[in-house]
């Protein structure tokens, strides 16, 4: 059995815990800012935690780099869900309390290949690297849209 979904509810829902801990006991908007991979998980477990706490969660979805730009513009969130490496990097530049951080999940990158086509090692960023370089083609999902995706062919 796999047990990633189930991880990611169980820290979603240790999250949802740290998000009631962290407000204030007036209810309030809370700004989420996240990229797309937790949504579906989201979807799921804002409308209890809205009834059992009264604070109304606000989520921004986004492409990370969009994101960064938000935040770089000045927009402001409550909770941050994005990659260890960029809240490392604005724990280190001062913009979010290190002290607060807590990691839930993990996302995959899964490649498919064409049946009896030979598998690409992937083991390192490199060899990915070279891997994506070498495909006579590349498709992936676009974040936000359900049906569409982009493809590139040599």
């Amino acid at each position: 059995m796999d047990r990633t979904p189930m991880k990611k509810i169980s820290g979603l829902i240790a999250f949802s815990a740290f998000m009631v801990t962290s407000m204030s006991l007036s209810a309030s908007e809370i700004r989420v800012m996240s990229g797309g991979a937790p949504k579906e998980v989201f979807v799921q477990l804002t409308p209890k935690f809205e009834q059992q706490t009264g604070n109304k969660v606000v989520f921004i979805y986004g492409v990370l780099t969009a994101l960064r730009e938000k935040r770089a513009a000045g927009e402001k969130a409550d909770v941050l869900v994005m990659p260890v490496p960029m809240l490392d990097g604005y724990a280190k530049d001062g913009k979010l309390r290190d002290s607060s951080r807590a990691t839930f999940g993990i996302v995959g990158t899964s490649v498919v290949v064409k049946e009896g086509a030979p598998k690409p090692d992937i083991s390192t960023k490199d060899k990915f690297r070279d891997a994506m370089l070498a495909a006579r083609s590349v498709v992936h999902a676009t974040p936000g849209r359900r049906r569409a995706a982009h493809t590139w062919a040599k």
